[in-house]
């Protein structure tokens, strides 16, 4: 991973604060027009070969390596743009209680042109039972595609319950454009899937998600931070949410993304908004609501806060793709 590179956002939140506007804006003054053909390619297949060698790749040393890049590309500390009303007063992230379905969250290590990284990821439920949700960011970025992808779920302290290769990444419609031109930190279609080897219904269940779900929720946010944990065991936040009504938000195209706040480090990226609710049977469940995206300062000892894209029809889209 590159060091001391704020526009460098593989395996890590995308920025902080006012850096955000700043990154933006430039990359929107320097770059032409997008492409449309690189805008319409929403899909990487896994090279030839890749189930072989990514195994022999993915050394405890690279894993390390890995983990040690989310924490040397740290968050600067700024001073941010408001984003609206709402919040709570700082909150910290926590020990993930066992009652939430932590089994089908795990570790995404990647490899891309800017080095190693990690991000989170969490297996849904779909019928291929091969689908992992992360953000997007995670697998394609203003370096280009990821080219070795391993999920570890369950991980904690170098431990899973076995690593699994992939057959694909896909993101969600208008991100590669967002990316392409400028609007790539606003993360409002930042949403993307991985297509593991295998299926892993005999192992372990995946997590429901919803679609169009309110802004205003009790949610909890898991994710791997590299910062006090250095990736090595899944956290938690607790946080209400609400609509991100900044002016940063409303310059790009795409519904509004959905805030809250949290503390989370760099690692974080693409982890679960976890929600609580009840089944046709009465039973309580937790479902994903949203993926860890973009994350800033807000200034004046009030805490930072972590973006999610709204789940709306850009995840549909993108699930009924990588599906069929």
């Amino acid at each position: 991973m590159r060091k001391n590179d704020l526009i460098t956002t593989r395996s890590r939140l995308l920025c902080w604060g006012i850096a955000c506007g700043l990154i933006a804006l430039a990359t929107l003054l320097n770059s032409g027009p997008p492409s449309a053909a690189a805008s319409s390619v929403t899909r990487k297949v896994a090279p030839p070969g890749s189930a072989a060698t990514d195994p022999l790749f993915w050394t405890d040393d690279r894993v390390a390596q890995a983990l040690a890049n989310d924490l040397s590309g740290g968050a600067p500390r700024v001073t941010p743009s408001p984003t609206g009303s709402g919040g709570t007063p700082l909150l910290r992230h926590t020990v993930v209680p066992n009652t939430l379905p932590t089994h089908a969250v795990g570790k995404l290590l990647l490899r891309s042109r800017a080095g190693l990284g990690s991000c989170s990821g969490t297996l849904i439920d779909t019928p291929s039972r091969r689908l992992v949700l992360t953000a997007a960011h995670c697998l394609f970025d203003e370096a280009g595609w990821v080219f070795s992808v391993r999920f570890l779920p369950g991980y904690e302290f170098g431990r899973s319950f076995r690593r699994w290769g992939w057959r694909f990444v896909e993101v969600a419609p208008g991100w590669i454009g967002s990316v392409l031109s400028g609007g790539l930190l606003a993360g409002k279609f930042d949403i993307g899937v991985v297509s593991l080897s295998g299926p892993l219904g005999g192992f372990i269940e995946g997590v429901d998600y919803e679609l169009r779900p309110s802004r205003f929720d009790e949610t909890r946010i898991l994710g791997y931070p590299a910062g006090a944990m250095r990736g090595q065991q899944l956290r938690m936040c607790s946080t209400g949410t609400w609509k991100d009504t900044s002016r940063f938000s409303r310059a790009f195209p795409g519904p509004a993304p959905v805030v809250g706040q949290c503390d989370m480090a760099p690692g974080s990226s693409g982890g679960p908004w976890l929600v609580e609710r009840v089944d046709a049977g009465g039973a309580i469940e937790y479902v994903v609501k949203g993926v860890t995206s973009v994350g800033w300062s807000r200034g004046g000892g009030r805490g930072r806060v972590l973006s999610s894209p709204f789940f709306g029809g850009a995840l549909a889209r993108l699930i009924r793709s990588a599906e069929s």
